[in-house]
Formats: C-alpha cells, sequence, structure tokens
C-alpha cells in the first residue's frame, strides 16, 4: 500500500491470454484498497490514509525446484521484479518511476475491477522493448506475456 512501492496481484499463468484465459486475478490476490491508520513513526494518523493499489498483475503456478506449482502474490511479485530487472539490464539509466510506467503502459488488459487489476497483466517483452526505446506500436498489446 505505500506510494512508492509497486503492488502486484497474482494470474494463474493458465488463465492468461497466452493460454487463452483473460487475465482474470486469483481469488486469493488483493483487491486493492487499504487505510493507513498509523503513521511512519507509529503514531495514530489525525485522519486514515486510504490507497488505491494494485498497480498491475503477473502470473503464479509456475513450478519451481521448491515449489510444483508455487501460487500466490509470493509467486508472482518475483516475477514481476524479474521483468523490472531485465528492463534495468537493457537500460541501466531508467528511475523507479520510469519502471514501474513501462510495467504499467505494456500491461494487456485483464478481467475484473480496476482495483484489483491495476494497469493488467505485465507483459515482459513489451516492457523490455518500452525499456529499449523502442517505438513497435505493438509492443504494449500484442503476444502475451510470454510472447
Amino acid at each position: 500500500m505505500v506510494a512508492g512501492a509497486n503492488t502486484v496481484g497474482a494470474v494463474a499463468y493458465s488463465n492468461t491470454t497466452a493460454f487463452g484465459g483473460d487475465n482474470a486475478p486469483e481469488h486469493f490476490s488483493s483487491v486493492g484498497t487499504g487505510e493507513f491508520l498509523l503513521g511512519a513513526d507509529g503514531a495514530p494518523l489525525a485522519a486514515p490514509q486510504s490507497t488505491d493499489k494494485v498497480d498491475f498483475l503477473a502470473p503464479d503456478g509456475s513450478v519451481t525446484s521448491v515449489f510444483a506449482p508455487f501460487f500466490g502474490t509470493s509467486a508472482a511479485a518475483p516475477v514481476a521484479a524479474a521483468v523490472a530487472a531485465l528492463m534495468l539490464q537493457a537500460h541501466p539509466g531508467l528511475t523507479p518511476a520510469q519502471v514501474t510506467g513501462m510495467l504499467e503502459q505494456s500491461a494487456e488488459p485483464a478481467a475484473g475491477s480496476v482495483l484489483a487489476t491495476g494497469a493488467g497483466l505485465i507483459w515482459a517483452p513489451g516492457a523490455v522493448q518500452l525499456a529499449l526505446g523502442s517505438t513497435n506500436s505493438n509492443a504494449a498489446t500484442s503476444g502475451g506475456l510470454f510472447g
């Protein structure tokens, strides 16, 4: 819920458009809104501060060496972080705000409330193309997360 942090919802990889799905978030994924009742110092705030978060979605349900399969936002968040790392490898000078913007700009639409889906399902190839400075107009709208 922190303003400067990216929040990631989870979509089953099998429910992504790459596999014929609609990119709808998992039933257990965050629905977005929340409230801060305490400040950073732990003192009560004069009034609750609302946040409208999920920034974007990433897939879960992959098989790892530890989990077969691995579901949840605990699986989706590292996928989003890996895409961000690829973007920074492509263009090391990107700011956190630029990375977030490119992830959002290249995301595919997702079924459900915008509070639960944010910008939609991140699309790695499109995000990396944006990081490289690509002007390919199809970068943000075709191919699905996996190409």
